[in-house]
């Protein structure tokens, strides 16, 4: 049998499946479905057309808006461009907080890194547009394997290690570089989920945050700087001036530049976190302690590694 695309499909794959070949994009097979509570038909109107002008005209139609999620799937190997044109587009409807799942990100997608970085949402309108600061906090899980067990010894991992590096190397070096935590979850064990211990409460966590806000405050009072309010916003130059290590921790960062290969912009991301952890001790210089903390939440080495 010849289906509506004009492949023929053998009938006794149709006969052994109880399926009918594929009549067209409006052919109506008389049956209801059901989604999410009513009951509801396919369309079936041949004379209206799901084609729009552009993705600009797309987006308007499945109404985005602030704070929604917008799902991407069925990538090449390396990304999907169509990713990049729709995130270009969202960024000049001035859209915001919106929360990107895609089946992956490769290094196709190293264009919406700026829209990352940016900083700034630009509001278009008729009478004209204005831009406003934004910060952005990029929040990413991943499992270590395409089974998720690799790792842990509680469960058989059956990947091999040619798959585990083909997964991870699904997301791209430039996106992989501006990620500055990257913590490990084990699965938890039985004793610790029955255990009568108790961590830190987040009221006591919020008030060490405090604390450290507090002290990075002071700090870029007394040098001057403006439009600074943490660490993170540390422009180059600043980084030199406020990321200051023991003779100690000044050799750990010398050999881990070298070894590691790290960029100027890992560089100054590195320090940045390893200030915070200071800051969060109590120390006013950047200890060796705190400059290890900081490498091991880097993201590119544990991938490299494995």
């Amino acid at each position: 049998m010849i289906n509506a695309v004009g492949r023929e499909i053998p009938e006794e794959i149709l006969k052994e499946t109880g399926k009918q070949a594929f009549q067209g994009a409006y052919a109506f097979d008389g049956y209801e479905y059901r989604k999410g509570a009513p009951k509801v038909r396919p369309e079936n109107d041949p004379q209206r057309s799901k084609l729009v002008e552009d993705i600009h005209e797309a987006l308007v139609k499945c109404g985005i808006r602030d704070g929604m999620t917008l799902s991407f799937h069925h990538h090449f190997r390396e990304g999907d461009y169509v990713l990049n044109m729709v995130m270009e587009e969202v960024h000049k409807m001035g859209v915001r907080d919106i929360t990107i799942c895609a089946s992956s990100l490769g290094k196709a997608n190293d264009p919406i890194v700026p829209y990352i970085e940016d900083g700034t949402v630009t509001i278009s309108r008729v009478n004209g547009s204005i831009t406003y600061p934004c910060s952005v906090m990029l929040v990413a899980p991943m499992n270590p394997c395409p089974c998720g067990y690799f790792g842990p010894p509680t469960r058989v991992c059956p990947c091999s290690s040619k798959s585990v590096s083909r997964y991870l190397s699904r997301v791209s070096g430039p996106l992989l570089d501006r990620i500055d935590l990257c913590v490990e979850m084990d699965p938890i064990s039985f004793n610790e989920l029955h255990g009568t211990g108790q961590g830190e409460s987040s009221a006591q966590l919020r008030a060490q945050v405090l604390a450290a806000r507090a002290v990075q405050t002071q700090r870029f009072a007394a040098l001057g700087y403006t439009g600074v309010h943490c660490n993170a916003q540390l422009a180059a130059g600043q980084v030199r001036q406020v990321c200051r290590l023991t003779p100690g921790a000044q050799q750990v960062l010398r050999s881990a530049y070298t070894r590691l290969g790290l960029s100027a912009r890992s560089h100054d991301r590195l320090l940045r976190v390893a200030r915070t952890i200071a800051d969060l001790a109590g120390t006013e210089l950047i200890e060796q302690e705190a400059l290890l903390e900081a490498l091991q939440y880097r993201m590119q080495d544990k991938l490299e590694v494995r």
